[in-house]
């Protein structure tokens, strides 16, 4: 028999052992799919391009393409059969609330419609369990969950995708023990940050904390992701640039169009603002002196900043020269959210990682890091240190009026901050 070809249940069936060293990237130790034929003549014709496609996940896989990896072998087959089960389960439950039901009668049913789905003995049993309300399937109650949840929409999507993922790998939640659960943490480590790694299981577990409380599933039933050992997350605050660390970012960010770029990034560094603060200042926000930011995700982000001596002729000259409403003009909302920061904010990293910044503490955020840095060695008072950064949060009024009251403070302590001449070279207007 060729390579590659088993013979179960008088059907063909493709198989792939996967190599160990990428056997946790998908959760299990080979690859198996019923070819659905009798013939020894169609199951070669068809095993070809299947195997062919497994190997090239594998490659992925080893390459740390872990995401590309199991986009391959998710199938388009695999959703349809996902669905039929989703469609066959709401039929089961519709016709359950009947007087007239009869559950041998239509569980028999259901085990034939599921017989011609599939060969293989293990799924059959789990999808006739699925349909027939014993195994649940992991998306069911994500609606619900999410609608219960306070948080953000773009937030919320967030958790949505994380499940989603979940659920490409694993259907049921009563399928997933916790042995599987560390094996999907594993995959997670080798692919993604520590950090967002303890983000996804939170937000799994979340979910099944959810479920088991409100009665969705078994209330016996265990939370498999609850106190699996994390990697650890990297520690420390995020680092400021060096003199040539600025030297080296303006230099590349003049000229290739890449104006948008520069001129977010010398605000950045003059003002300790937030990258989205940055992209959502409207010129009506701009007085001689100050900018104003109106809103923020924090009360203590609602202040006025001070505009230093060096970063006035740049502002003069955007206010002059930009189009439209908004400070920094053009700046793409081709996204999800139609967030203004977000794809600048993607082309700035990617400059940062070209010239040798790929350690995580030193982004975009580092520019508000230089310029807290500027303020110490200037000998400025923490307190308006973060005033002007919108760090300061031990009171409310304090935080809602601090910006109006404290502003020619602020302003002196802003006319404080010096960078080397050198810097300023790079940093001025031509």
């Amino acid at each position: 028999m060729p390579k590659y070809l088993v013979k179960k249940y008088r059907k063909y069936h493709a198989r792939l052992r996967i190599p160990k060293d990428v056997q946790r990237v998908f959760g299990q130790v080979e690859f198996r799919k019923s070819l659905g034929t009798e013939s020894l003549t169609e199951a070669e014709r068809l095993l070809h391009p299947i195997v062919g496609d497994w190997k090239q996940a594998v490659a992925l896989a080893r390459a740390g393409k872990a995401t590309e990896a199991l986009k391959i072998i998710d199938s388009p087959e695999g959703g349809k059969h996902a669905q039929t089960l989703s469609n066959l389960r709401k039929e089961y439950n519709r016709l359950r609330q009947r007087d007239d039901f009869d559950a041998d009668l239509y569980d028999g049913v259901v085990a034939d419609l599921i017989e011609d789905m599939t060969d293989d003995e293990d799924q059959a049993r789990e999808a006739y369990l699925t349909v027939v309300g014993a195994r649940t399937p992991i998306m069911e109650y994500v609606d619900r969950w999410l609608s219960e949840k306070k948080a953000k929409e773009k937030t919320k999507s967030d958790y949505r995708s994380v499940v989603e993922a979940l659920s490409k790998k694993y259907k049921t939640i009563e399928g997933v023990k916790r042995r599987d659960a560390g094996a999907y943490i594993s995959s997670l480590v080798s692919t993604v940050a520590a950090a967002r790694v303890h983000f996804i299981v939170g937000t799994i577990s979340g979910y099944w904390k959810f479920l088991i409380g409100k009665g969705f599933v078994d209330q016996e039933l265990a939370n498999p992701w609850d106190n699996q050992p994390l990697p650890q997350k990297q520690t420390g605050v995020r680092k400021h640039f060096s003199d040539e660390d600025l030297i080296s970012i303006f230099k590349e960010l003049r000229g290739k169009d890449r104006q948008d770029m520069l001129n977010v990034c010398r605000i950045g560094l003059m003002t300790g603002m937030r990258l989205n603060e940055i992209c959502a200042i409207k010129k009506a926000h701009v007085n001689a002196d100050y900018i104003e930011i109106p809103e923020s995700k924090t009360p203590s982000g609602i202040r006025l900043v001070p505009i230093h001596r060096e970063l006035k002729p740049i502002i003069n000259h955007l206010m002059e020269d930009s189009e439209g409403e908004y400070l920094i003009a053009g700046l793409s909302t081709n996204n999800k959210y139609s967030s203004r920061s977000a794809a600048i904010g993607k082309r700035i990293n990617t400059v940062l990682d070209s010239l040798g910044f790929e350690d995580r503490m030193k982004k975009f955020h580092s520019f508000r890091a230089s310029l807290i840095r500027a303020f110490k060695a200037a000998g400025v008072p923490e307190d308006i240190a973060k005033d002007v950064c919108g760090h300061h949060t031990d009171s409310l009024t304090y935080m809602t009026y601090a910006g109006i009251l404290d502003i020619d403070d602020q302003a002196k302590a802003m006319d404080q901050v010096q960078y080397s001449e050198a810097v300023m070279r790079w940093f001025r207007l031509d």
